[in-house]
């Protein structure tokens, strides 16, 4: 039975994504970032979101870890 990892940060800045990601795996909390790009008709996107996802038994942590960051999980 596979459980839904846990999304702790959504961003439109890939940037902060990544340094985000890297504190949690400092950390030992297992990460993955996902990414989704929102385009209109035309070929020029409209909108990227990162998403920093962990497992469930890990979430608490990685919010307490992201708010000492001084983000918003």
């Amino acid at each position: 039975m596979s459980r839904e990892w846990v999304i702790v940060l959504s961003t439109s800045n890939e940037i902060d994504a990544n340094r985000q990601k890297g504190y949690l795996e400092q950390e030992q909390i297992k990460c993955i970032m996902e990414s989704s790009i929102f385009r209109p008709r035309s070929e020029v996107p409209l909108f990227s979101q990162y998403r920093l996802k962990v497992p469930p038994e890990q979430a608490d942590a990685a919010k307490k870890i992201l708010e000492e960051l001084g983000e918003k999980a």
